[in-house]
């Protein structure tokens, strides 16, 4: 068993490790459902993001 704990002492993380495996046992489906997503929506996992416009504070 894998238990890792960080540098801060915490032990837990985000996802469940019975997430992680089934993200693991299901990746290719996954990933194929992503990409056909991706294309219904007319996009491209790797287009540049788009700038975002204008910012409410001038200093930043």
């Amino acid at each position: 068993a894998v238990k890792p704990v960080f540098s801060d002492g915490h032990d837990t993380g985000i996802f469940s490790w019975d997430l992680l495996y089934e993200l693991g046992v299901k990746q290719e489906q996954l990933w194929s459902d992503y990409q056909a997503r991706l294309a219904a929506a007319g996009v491209d996992r790797d287009a540049p993001m788009l700038e975002k416009g204008g910012h409410a504070c001038s200093s930043h």
